[in-house]
């Protein structure tokens, strides 16, 4: 019990402060906390706060903190699937130093990790990664309804593995793309960040609803920018309600909730290039 509360006090206070520094807004953390990912998160301690402060914090501290933002990159390495955008992401927007900084710090941290737990943990880490790719997603050892990711709609839906993967990976691919597009760009950082955020949960194939924390981090960065406005905050409640749904009626609805937050961020996009014409 006194790790349990621990856990969850510490996570959900990075969560919050975190927010807190991106969104500059105590309303903004009454959002992210009545947030029903937070609340999942709390109730049966999963890191899903964790993670997503960590990716606020990579992204917070880019520009001016690259050594910051690195360590925190490194750190994300204990999750690697939410990390696989962050180095296009980088190369794309010319964050060097960061990316470099970033290499370094990883290959310190899994030296101390060999040294420390032994350096087979690495082989039996690799050997065992198949097997458990086979079960968790194959083999639907999660349930598929638990998958928030495009694999788990299609294999929900009764696909077959390769149908699912194949649509999968074209879903991954084009949200790659995209993030190449939008970082080289001359968009603003809020949208960069935000864009990240989406492309994070839907390229990979195995997340949970607990990981939707990361949404917090997007709606923070966009509130940053400027206040949300009235069909924004409808693309939010749309999140919330298909994240909501998600848990009621058992089907992985995870991925249109980030695609709510594509719209909002497709549509700050138009509006400023309308502004730039104007």
């Amino acid at each position: 019990v006194a790790a349990f509360l621990t856990w969850i006090s510490l996570t959900f206070a990075f969560y919050g402060t975190t927010l807190g520094a991106i969104a500059r807004s105590r309303a903004a953390l009454v959002l992210a906390f009545a947030a029903p990912w937070t609340l999942a998160n709390l109730l049966v301690g999963q890191n899903g706060l964790f993670t997503a402060a960590l990716i606020g914090i990579v992204l917070l501290n880019l520009e001016r903190r690259p050594l910051v933002s690195a360590v925190a990159l490194a750190c994300l390495t204990y999750k690697p699937q939410f990390g696989l955008l962050f180095p296009l992401a980088l190369a794309a927007g010319g964050y060097w130093r960061a990316f470099g900084w970033a290499c370094v710090v990883i290959i310190v941290i899994f030296a101390l990790s060999g040294f420390i737990f032994g350096f087979d943990t690495f082989k039996a880490f690799l050997n065992e990664l198949p097997k458990s790719t086979r079960t968790l997603l194959a083999e639907g050892g999660t349930g598929w309804s638990k998958l928030q990711s495009t694999y788990g709609i299609m294999r929900w839906l009764g696909n077959a593995d390769w149908v699912a993967w194949t649509v999968h990976t074209v879903i991954a691919f084009g949200a790659a793309a995209a993030i190449v597009i939008l970082w080289r760009s001359g968009a603003d950082f809020a949208l960069k960040a935000a864009g990240l955020c989406a492309g994070v949960l839907l390229v990979t194939p195995y997340v949970f609803a607990y990981d939707f924390a990361i949404l917090g981090i997007a709606y923070a960065f966009l509130f940053r920018a400027r206040r949300f406005d009235g069909a924004e905050y409808l693309l939010i409640g749309a999140a919330i309600v298909l994240y909501l749904t998600s848990a009621l009626l058992a089907a992985p609805l995870g991925p249109f909730a980030a695609a709510s937050l594509v719209v909002m961020i497709v549509r700050r996009l138009r509006a400023r290039d309308l502004a730039l014409i104007g």
